[in-house]
């Protein structure tokens, strides 16, 4: 018999509140803004950047406004909710978006793209580039070839985790470096840190949370009050992420996995 190869979901996320706290669906178009800027204040040298098939005239003009550079890598698919990767097409139009990169000079852009293209992605120079801490970007490069999301990984290198058969248990852990709520765009560091407990992280998180106050001071507070609630509980199982927080629940677009996982922030 051959075996079959499990395909992951499409992207998709869904949001189910528990009580009657407003969950705003615009979480994910302010942290692309607080990334964006990020590099044009000059706190990292380069932002992934996604241009929409409807307003790329805007964009562009912004980003040359700005005195940026923006370099495409890959065609995709436009997609609704979380997806852990792109749906690359060879032509552009309606439903078509362009990823790629934006940075302040053309030198850096350039070599942004020469890391993604080609047989193997150097995820260690994008990472460089995209500011991530150096202990963070060698957790991703080893457990990313296990897995596409590392919310469990990062727990199980948590100091003082308690670890079962069936799932990991935090009582300590920053909550500013928690990324198990990022399916609905709330989280503060754009990466997967080595540890919740992360010491270069959580320097680098304060940057990042003082971003977002210059942009927006209530939604920000929205974010980290979320972040600061628990207990909590994200597991992946069959292709799908489901999240339990006191205010809502989640559900979107996981991976396969051999094993059913579990992180529960206490």
């Amino acid at each position: 018999m051959t075996a079959v190869k499990l395909q992951s979901p499409d992207a998709f996320t869904e949001i189910l509140p528990r009580v009657r706290t407003q969950v705003s669906p615009d979480y994910g178009a302010f942290f692309s803004k607080v990334e964006y800027e990020m590099v044009r204040s000059g706190k990292r040298d380069a932002d992934v950047f996604h241009l929409s098939y409807h307003n790329y005239d805007n964009e562009i003009e912004k980003i040359i406004d700005d005195g940026m550079v923006f370099k495409p890598i890959v065609r995709s698919r436009v997609y609704n909710g979380f997806s852990h990767k792109h749906i690359p097409v060879d032509h552009l139009g309606p439903g078509i978006m362009v990823y790629g990169v934006v940075a302040r000079d053309l030198d850096t852009a350039t070599r942004f793209k020469n890391a993604h293209v080609g047989k193997n992605t150097d995820h260690k120079s994008i990472g460089e580039m995209l500011g991530y801490p150096e202990c963070c970007r060698t957790s991703f490069e080893l457990n990313f070839k296990k897995s596409f999301d590392l919310v469990y990984e990062s727990a199980r290198a948590t100091p003082g985790g308690i670890e079962t058969d069936t799932h990991i248990e935090l009582n300590t852990y920053n909550p500013l470096l928690r990324v198990d709520l990022r399916y609905a765009g709330i989280r503060v560091i754009p990466f997967f840190p080595c540890s919740y407990t992360c010491q270069e992280a959580a320097s680098l998180s304060k940057i990042w949370v003082d971003t977002m106050y210059s942009i927006d001071p209530d939604m920000t507070d929205d974010i980290i009050r979320f972040l600061e609630k628990s207990p909590s509980r994200w597991s992946n199982l069959n292709g799908q992420v489901h999240v339990v927080h006191p205010d809502f629940e989640i559900m979107a677009g996981g991976y396969h996995d051999s094993s059913y996982r579990e992180v529960r922030f206490l």
